[in-house]
C-alpha cells in the first residue's frame, strides 16, 4: 500500500510526458495548437465575449458549437452574446495548453461596485472550416466556463442579501 503513492505519480509523468506538446504540429493525425494559434484563439475569445461582432463569431466559433451550461448551439451563442453590453474581458493568463484545448484565467471589471469578475474557461478547439469557408482555421467547439456569477450579478445592478447571522 505504501508504495501506491509512487506508483501513481511515476504513472502521471509518464502520461504528462507522452501527451502530445502544443508546438508538435501533429497528433493522432490531426493538427496540435501552436502558440501562435494559442494567442490568436485567445484573443478571439476575449473579443468574441467582451466586444462581440456577428463577423468574428462566424468565423471563430465552430457550427456544432456548444456552451456546455448556457449555450447548446451556435445560434444560440450569437443570440445571447449580441444582446450583452460590450465589457472587455481581459486574458489574465493562459494556465494550461494540450493539442486542442486551452485554460485560461480572465478578468471582466464593469458596473457598480466594479468589483472584477473572475473566471475560468476551458476552451476546446478544432481545426476545420465553418460551412462556406474554403480555408481552415482553429474553431472554438466547446466552451467550459465558470465564474464568480454574484459578483457579475452585482455588477450589473442586482442586489443579495445575505442570510441573517445565527
Amino acid at each position: 500500500m505504501r508504495f501506491f503513492p509512487l506508483i501513481f505519480l511515476t504513472t502521471v509523468i509518464s502520461g504528462a510526458c507522452a501527451a502530445p506538446h502544443p508546438e508538435s504540429g501533429e497528433s493522432h493525425g490531426g493538427k496540435c495548437l501552436t502558440q501562435p494559434a494559442v494567442k490568436e484563439i485567445t484573443d478571439n475569445y476575449a473579443q468574441v465575449i467582451g466586444n462581440y461582432t456577428e463577423a468574428l463569431a462566424d468565423k471563430f466559433i465552430a457550427d456544432d458549437f456548444t456552451d456546455t451550461v448556457t449555450f447548446p448551439s451556435k445560434a444560440a451563442f450569437k443570440a445571447g452574446q449580441s444582446q450583452l453590453p460590450k465589457i472587455p474581458l481581459v486574458v489574465k493568463s493562459v494556465n494550461a495548453v494540450t493539442c486542442d484545448t486551452i485554460v485560461l484565467r480572465w478578468t471582466q471589471t464593469f458596473g457598480n461596485p466594479a468589483q472584477p469578475a473572475q473566471g475560468i474557461s476551458i476552451l476546446v478547439n478544432a481545426f476545420e472550416s465553418n460551412k462556406g469557408e474554403k480555408e481552415k482555421g482553429w474553431k472554438l467547439k466547446t466552451l467550459y466556463t465558470e465564474f464568480n456569477s454574484l459578483t457579475y450579478f452585482t455588477n450589473t445592478g442586482g442586489s443579495c442579501t445575505p442570510p441573517p447571522r445565527a
